[in-house]
């Protein structure tokens, strides 16, 4: 009996030790920078939010209810910059009837275009 007793107090200072480490390492690790996205490119959510923020600008009671379906980085073969593709579509979905793709600088996050899909990006195919 007396092994049991040692053995459950040895993995209950394990654990306890185990969730300090845990919680040591989110805090020294809070401010860290995302390795996944490289330095100077906005993320996605940040794409998202600015191709709908232009296309409310652009007229809001037209897209008032739309959405972004997806958004994808896309190296542009010309200029050779990355650029955001946001769809967005009606809150209802259309199947691409009233959709539109917004393209984005990854960098700066500026709005380059508005376009319907389909076309070919940096083609000009599609353009509105």
């Amino acid at each position: 009996m007396q092994f049991q007793e040692d053995s459950s107090k040895a993995w209950w200072a394990a654990c306890a030790v185990w969730a300090a480490l845990c919680a040591s390492a989110f805090v020294a690790l809070g401010g860290a920078e995302d390795p996944s996205r490289p330095r100077g490119r906005i993320s996605p959510y940040q794409a998202e939010i600015a191709a709908l923020e232009h296309l409310r600008a652009v007229d809001a009671s037209a897209y008032a209810r739309f959405e972004t379906v997806d958004a994808a980085i896309y190296r542009d073969p010309v200029t050779d910059r990355r650029v955001w593709l946001v769809l967005c579509d009606g809150e209802v979905p259309t199947r691409l009837a009233r959709a539109v793709v917004v393209e984005i600088d990854a960098e700066s996050g500026k709005v380059i275009r508005t376009r319907r899909p389909g076309g070919v990006p940096g083609t000009g195919e599609g353009a509105r």
